[in-house]
């Protein structure tokens, strides 16, 4: 009998960058670095974790999130795992832009991204049927290899969006109802390599009290559309 694991998909904690509210696309290589609310974000995380016995954390290899994995190895004493698989989207010209400024790439290709980022994606970039293709591959190879265990995947925001996309099958003009708050805690549970997405968007005023193990709760906090 296939025994049934947990897989804790963590967005990433503050950065200054989202502390300031900015619209601007940082991409891979215009990483920001953790603000002190960011910090304490993750060191709860860590006790949330440690609760549920996670034994081994993953991420992709951008700044802020070694950052954030490091005090969380650091608390729960397991080993971090870098993949590739996880690295963030790649933008591709929105880079250091704001998307909602057209000019920037050109109207067209812009006004595409926004229609269908699945499809069409970042101009000169990915598109998130693509960054699906990648993380949610790593993830079901995952699963299958760590039957029954518990173990955490760190990523940022619009990664966190494609992969929830994808598991629960959420058409392309609503993905950007997804919500993934910095430092929320998303919870998949996993049976023979299958994936089923109980909770998302669980913050930290309320994760601590979550109890995942509760098959009829399933929480899907969706927002109103905005631009990705």
């Amino acid at each position: 009998m296939e025994s049934s694991g947990f897989i804790y998909l963590l967005c990433g904690c503050e950065t200054e960058h989202d502390a300031c509210g900015s619209r601007i696309l940082l991409g891979r290589r215009l990483t920001g670095i953790l603000t002190a609310n960011g910090e304490r974000q993750a060191r709860n995380l860590a006790v949330y974790l440690q609760a549920r016995g996670v034994t081994d954390l993953y991420t992709g290899p951008s700044r802020p999130l070694v950052r954030m994995t490091g005090i969380l190895s650091q608390r729960l004493g397991c080993r971090t795992t870098y993949c590739v698989s996880l690295h963030d989207v790649d933008v591709g010209c929105f880079e250091g832009r704001d998307p909602e400024q057209h000019h920037s790439c050109g109207d067209r290709d812009a006004g595409l991204y926004k229609t269908d980022p699945l499809v069409f994606g970042c101009p000169g970039g990915e598109t998130l049927k693509q960054v699906q293709q990648r993380t949610v591959k790593f993830l079901n190879a995952l699963a299958t290899r760590c039957n029954g265990q518990r173990i955490a995947v760190v990523v940022h925001k619009y990664v966190a969006i494609a992969i929830l996309s994808k598991l629960m099958d959420i058409e392309s003009a609503r993905v950007r109802e997804i919500d993934q708050t910095p430092g929320c805690v998303n919870v998949i549970r996993t049976v023979a390599g299958r994936s089923t997405v109980q909770r998302i968007n669980c913050t930290e005023n309320s994760f601590m009290l979550d109890v995942e193990d509760d098959p009829c709760v399933v929480s899907l906090n969706m927002r109103a559309a905005s631009a990705l």
